[in-house]
């Protein structure tokens, strides 16, 4: 695969084409590295299959649902209690 001074949107444009053609990722991505191009920026899958994936909607990670900040604040008030409780006692 030539990429000599293409882009890199025209490279990924390359890797879409050359899978559809029926070529290997592994090979396809061997042979980036050995021309120097770092190869964690590309998407090695049909085209087809990338706007698919991109397409689905995604929940971004880290994020908390309410039942989850709800149940956590139960949790705390609980423990709170309790320690309060145990304190007293003392």
């Amino acid at each position: 695969m030539n990429i000599e001074g293409l882009k890199p949107k025209e490279i990924q444009e390359r890797i879409f084409e050359e899978i559809a053609k029926g070529a290997n990722p592994d090979t396809l991505k061997m042979d980036l590295k050995a021309k120097g191009v770092p190869v964690e920026g590309y998407y090695f899958s049909t085209k087809t299959a990338h706007e698919q994936e991109v397409s689905l909607p995604a929940e971004p990670a880290g994020q908390l649902t309410g039942w989850q900040i709800f149940w956590g604040v139960v949790t705390v008030i609980v423990l709170v209690l309790r320690i309060a409780r145990c304190s007293s006692r003392m």
